[in-house]
């Protein structure tokens, strides 16, 4: 059975200059649909991958055409190929050593924590319903929506501080973010994070934009 992950690296300076902390949003192109056992060995790849580049996941979502993550680096952003490495050599260990992937390249850009941490969350667990995957975040397996809103466990994610500071206990928290998805915002954000993510650009967000 193929793995799914077979990742070539953007020729970018951006990540070069990024300093070390920064949030980035990360999307990895797939050239076809995933089976479930391939999501499985996607999913439990995560956390040791993040560990072996000292990265910490913060939102991530599997879909047939890609895998979509917002993360921290501990280290300069040029350590994401580290991580994709890493993720690669665990999928296809995991799926019987093929190299036969559907992943064929990936694209990072940082985020304004400030203005767009929350943006880039909501996108990303949101792509499963903006695909006619699902009708809920929530009923999407394949997502950390789940940990993030409900509290369910996740050994793939290390929630980000702006996170915490939602409420004083894990069920305010939980609420907060939930309510996060409730938010009127403008229907084009979207397709501009998209476009970001093709052509390289760091995200931003107007005040319009900004979950509060």
């Amino acid at each position: 059975m193929a793995a799914i992950l077979s990742v070539e690296a953007p020729s970018s300076s951006l990540l070069a200059r990024t300093p070390p902390g920064v949030c980035h949003v990360v999307a990895v192109r797939s050239a076809g649909a995933a089976e479930a056992e391939a999501y499985q060995s996607v999913r439990e790849a995560l956390a040791p991958a993040a560990r072996a580049a000292a990265a910490r996941v913060h939102a991530w979502v599997l879909v047939p055409d890609s895998l979509q993550l917002c993360l921290s680096l501990a280290a300069p952003a040029r350590q994401l190929p580290t991580f994709f490495a890493e993720l690669e050599a665990r999928v296809t260990e995991a799926m019987g050593g093929s190299r036969a992937a559907a992943f064929v390249g990936w694209r990072a850009v940082p985020v304004a924590v400030d203005t767009h941490l929350f943006v880039s969350h909501l996108y990303i667990e949101r792509l499963p319903v903006r695909r006619g995957l699902t009708l809920w975040p929530w009923s999407w397996r394949w997502s950390s929506h789940a940990a993030n809103a409900g509290g369910e466990q996740d050994a793939c994610l290390e929630p980000h501080a702006a996170y915490r500071h939602l409420g004083v206990d894990g069920q305010t928290r939980q609420r907060a973010y939930r309510a996060l998805f409730e938010l009127d915002l403008d229907p084009t954000l979207w397709d501009r994070t998209e476009a970001s993510l093709e052509a390289g650009r760091p995200l931003a967000a107007s005040n319009r934009e900004r979950p509060a």
